[in-house]
């Protein structure tokens, strides 16, 4: 986990409250971004794709900048062992075109995640799900091969998002079970969302979500341009502006600059097989022995683990495979010599 800044600029639209005041629900927020390449949400890569799927559909859990999981599509999740996980979904949710969205809906989508012969991006993050059942309409039971304590982290991934039961062409027949639903789309261009009917979630002081009647989402790989369309007021907002862009906006009065913390991580791939120059235990040990929780503790002084974790600390990490994404899983028992040990200290 790295903590960064996202760094986000946002255009006030002419007649508008000023900064900071309250606004009122309604009205089409002009967004720009990459083009999207993918609309199938469990097999999108780019972050224009996942600016699009994340208003699309839902989750069973979002993950806070805090990296914890917050009720998305699922209201609560519990575990007794880490190894069976229930997850409870909320009530009266709906997919774009009325239909209830039910645990079916959730086992339908995670199966065809972790179908190897789909394919997707996921597959092998999700390999330890041994099965997936609906109880009941509103209850999900994940058995995992081993025990996660963090599986609710897992199930916020961006491609885990829901889709309907049995849907056969995902990527050309969007039915959202999130805030918005895509009314037009025009490749190299842009994409029109507009608000799913159906989405029944309330803020904290009972207005009904999402605000926006609309959002427009401009492509364009031209961060310059988008810059200077924000000035012009042809967008209204941008995210992600390096920091040398930046330094002309922060003296428009008419735009605000917004910087949020964010997590997110770096995944080395690393083939640990055969004679690769991979394989050699200085680079292949190390990465090894994060997943070792006995051998790790070892080299982490007792009052960073102890103000980490209430009792003995639990990582999680990447398991790297020569033919297949990384997995991240619990602490593992490798047997790992004495000489492949990395000399302390040893910080995170």
């Amino acid at each position: 986990k790295i903590n960064g800044l996202l760094i986000i600029t946002l255009m006030v639209l002419l007649g508008a409250a000023p900064l900071g005041a309250a606004g009122k629900p309604g009205g089409t927020l002009r967004i720009g971004q990459g083009i999207v390449s993918n609309l199938d949400p469990h097999f999108s890569t780019s972050p224009a794709d996942l600016m699009v799927i994340s208003q699309v559909y839902q989750r069973l859990v979002e993950i806070t900048p805090e990296h914890e999981a917050s009720p998305d599509l699922a209201e609560s999740w519990s575990s007794t062992d880490g190894l069976t996980w229930t997850f409870k979904l909320r009530p009266d949710q709906k997919f774009s075109d009325g239909r209830p969205i039910t645990a079916k809906d959730v086992v339908f989508s995670y199966n065809r995640m972790r179908d190897q012969q789909i394919g997707t991006p996921v597959a092998g993050f999700f390999a330890a799900i041994q099965d997936v059942k609906a109880s009941d309409d509103l209850t999900v039971v994940f058995t995992l091969s081993e025990p996660n304590p963090e599986f609710p982290i897992d199930t916020g991934e961006y491609h885990a998002v829901i889709i309907p039961d049995g849907a056969t062409e995902p990527g050309q027949k969007h039915v959202a079970s999130g805030a918005y639903m895509i009314k037009e789309f025009y490749p190299e261009d842009r994409i029109i969302l507009v608000r799913n009917p159906h989405f029944n979630r309330l803020d904290k002081d009972g207005q009904k979500l999402p605000y926006l009647d609309e959002l427009v989402f401009i492509f364009s790989e031209d961060m310059v341009g988008q810059t200077e369309s924000l000035k012009g007021e042809e967008l209204d907002f941008v995210g992600g502006l390096p920091q040398e862009l930046l330094a002309g906006l922060d003296k428009h009065d008419a735009t605000k600059i917004i910087s949020q913390s964010e997590n997110f991580h770096l995944s080395i791939h690393i083939r640990p097989d055969g004679d690769l120059p991979s394989a050699a235990a200085p680079v292949s040990q190390p990465p090894k022995l994060l997943s070792h929780l006995a051998e790790l503790s070892k080299y982490i002084p007792p009052r960073l683990a102890s103000s980490l974790h209430p009792s003995p600390p639990v990582f999680s990490l990447l398991v790297f495979s020569p033919s297949s994404p990384p997995v991240s899983v619990l602490p593992t028992d490798l047997a790992l010599p004495a000489a492949s040990r990395p000399p302390p200290p040893f910080y995170l």
